[in-house]
């Protein structure tokens, strides 16, 4: 039976974090090598990367190939691009720009099939490529879906955060992302996403998510080695359980600039 492990799920549920990047190239590829590398999930970025819809589908079905958990960021909190992704295999979604808590219930309502008035809204189709073009039992895949699918939710304006507490109230959300870039712009910092301010701001978030059992989720700034490790340690202790470790296009430019600076020496 076609089930995909989440690995994400797994991770946290074993005491263990979780690592994984942006794909922005639309690159199936990309997805591969992630996977091939150990992380244990991609988010396929279709707000600010290079990919469609169709193009979604290719970088799911590449990172089942390899037993990375496919992600998938939207444009926005369409539910039926929600629904379209879900069905085509994603095991979440990403959702960004969450500033009140209806949003957040919409999305979660989104994501979830309609079971036993839990508020679910997500059409259901038993021949979708989720369901294994209709060969999967359709309620045990349904309860599956349900039980497996993940909603996480980015936060990334001085409203959403003044909300927080009333959005990560709202049941099914599994994880919430404290957009500090966006953040940074909306404090006139322009990017500076570890000023103070934005810092002081994105552990506040933290502390409430932890606080309710919520994963919180870190990008891990620093470039290698011992430095990540004690950065991870110090977010792990504030409650964040997931690292991003960077997108595909930072890490390749970073690669080959390093790479060009030693051939210059």
């Amino acid at each position: 039976m076609h089930r995909p492990i989440h690995r994400v799920r797994e991770a946290l549920s074993a005491g263990r974090y979780a690592a994984g990047c942006y794909i922005q190239l639309n690159s199936p590829e990309s997805v591969e090598i992630a996977g091939a590398a150990g992380l244990d999930y991609v988010i396929i970025d279709c707000q600010h990367g290079a990919i469609d819809f169709e193009s979604a589908v290719h970088m799911i079905r590449a990172a089942q190939a390899v037993g990375v958990t496919p992600l998938v960021r939207p444009v926005d909190h369409t539910p039926g691009f929600i629904m379209k992704v879900l069905d085509a295999g994603a095991l979440g979604v990403v959702v960004p720009d969450i500033v009140h808590a209806a949003q957040a219930r919409a999305v979660v309502s989104a994501a979830r099939y309609g079971v036993a008035g839990n508020g679910g809204t997500r059409g259901a189709c038993p021949s979708t490529r989720a369901a294994w073009h209709q060969t999967d039992d359709w309620p045990g895949f349904m309860q599956h879906a349900n039980d497996t699918v993940s909603v996480w939710l980015i936060l990334e304006s001085r409203e959403a955060f003044a909300n927080a507490d009333d959005i990560l109230a709202v049941p099914g959300i599994d994880a919430v992302i404290p957009g500090t870039f966006d953040l940074s712009h909306e404090m006139q910092l322009f990017g500076q996403r570890e000023h103070e301010a934005v810092t002081e701001a994105c552990l506040s978030l933290t502390h409430k998510a932890a606080a309710l059992g919520i994963p919180a989720v870190r990008s891990i700034r620093a470039r290698g080695g011992s430095d990540m490790a004690h950065e991870r340690q110090v977010w792990e202790a504030h409650g964040a359980r997931v690292f991003h470790i960077g997108g595909d296009r930072r890490l390749l430019r970073n690669a080959w600039r390093d790479r060009l600076a030693g051939l210059r020496g």
